[in-house]
């Protein structure tokens, strides 16, 4: 559980937004007497202890960071501060309780800060079998088509929890071209673009002899799941479809449908 103390509340629902799609448990709290209480409440004994803090760096008081000291010495609890700029402060009281610190306008490197990869090559499961790519024995290959950015960010960010290699195509245009230049173990394809659609982009893909992803699994993203959707999206040789916004057990199943050594699929948030 990931526990978040944010002063602006659109940086506040946008920071939690993208840690509940990647699948972390998030509190929110905005009272710092609240806060000091949960940080000393440590709860070890709990199923889901709060593991970690995402604060304003501005909002670290003394009484907060003799909390959080306090913490570090009873178990391996992580502080994350939220600032446009590194302090300068480097040996300060303060900073000795800081683990990290990212902008509240890059979620994305918050989220790989907080959820590592779990297909590290030195550092392997012993009780989960590894996805395997298709192309070879490194990891899965996935190629993201979208032409919205935050999107593209909001799948990146689920996948990268699996130590998935991710490639984003900003539209289908420059989709067809990076699945007509490299191959891939699947395809997430936004049905709706702008430039071209996800269904013709698919059709261009799938017909094109010599691209190494004829046979890929191609995963349709729709906004809004209508009826006839699916027969749609069938028809113009996807494989399977998802409806935003995107949840992680729904990316989790895709995998385990259409890679066949998927058999385990384990995160490590």
């Amino acid at each position: 559980r990931i526990l978040l103390f944010v002063n602006d509340e659109v940086d506040s629902a946008n920071l939690a937004a993208w840690l509940n799609w990647s699948g972390a448990q998030t509190i929110i709290e905005n009272d710092k007497e609240r806060l000091n209480r949960l940080l000393a409440d440590a709860r070890i004994d709990s199923e889901t202890p709060i593991s970690c803090l995402v604060i304003d760096r501005d909002c670290i008081n003394n009484t907060i960071t003799d909390t959080i000291l306090y913490r570090k010495q009873r178990d391996a609890f992580r502080v994350v501060a939220l600032a446009d700029h590194e302090s300068s402060d480097a040996l300060s009281r303060k900073s000795s309780a800081i683990n990290a610190t990212v902008s509240p306008s890059n979620p994305v490197s918050l989220l790989r800060i907080l959820i590592p990869r779990s297909s590290q090559a030195d550092n392997p499961q012993p009780d989960e079998l590894m996805l395997k790519s298709a192309a070879g024995n490194g990891a899965i290959k996935v190629l993201s088509v979208d032409d919205n950015a935050l999107n593209l960010k909001i799948l990146e960010a689920m996948l990268l929890r699996f130590g998935f290699e991710v490639d984003n195509a900003k539209g289908g245009l420059q989709g067809v071209e990076l699945a007509n230049e490299n191959p891939y173990d699947i395809i997430f394809m936004d049905c709706m673009m702008p430039d071209l659609h996800g269904f013709d982009a698919t059709r261009k893909i799938r017909s094109n002899d010599s691209s190494p992803n004829r046979e890929t699994p191609i995963i349709a993203l729709t906004a809004n799941a209508m009826k006839g959707d699916k027969e749609q999206c069938l028809d113009a040789g996807m494989s399977d479809y998802l409806s935003k916004p995107l949840r992680l057990k729904d990316v989790e199943r895709v995998f385990k449908d259409h890679i066949s050594s998927a058999n385990t699929l384990k995160s490590n948030a």
